[in-house]
């Protein structure tokens, strides 16, 4: 048995959906629900969602606007952190 399994598959999931809203030409993004279990309570009360089922990930989309700045940050280069072994 894979303890994480759900987080694997939830993960994978949300990334194939996340790719599949930007080539329909919108914009996402993904929001992380590490939260504590009162919160998740909360959620579920109001969404409706089985005890059978977990959140892992809410995901915001939407149209994105013709112009809009975005976060950036400094990224290394690849060689870096790869490397050959021959």
């Amino acid at each position: 048995i894979e303890w994480n399994q759900p987080e694997i598959d939830g993960g994978m999931f949300a990334m194939t959906l996340l790719y599949a809203i930007a080539f329909l030409g919108y914009g996402a993004t993904a929001l992380n629900w590490g939260v504590h279990p009162r919160q998740d309570a909360a959620l579920r009360r109001i969404l409706r969602i089985p005890t059978d089922e977990r959140v892992l990930v809410l995901v915001a989309a939407g149209e994105l606007k013709d112009e809009f700045r975005q976060a950036g940050s400094w990224r290394l280069n690849s060689d870096s952190y790869f490397s050959v072994v021959d």
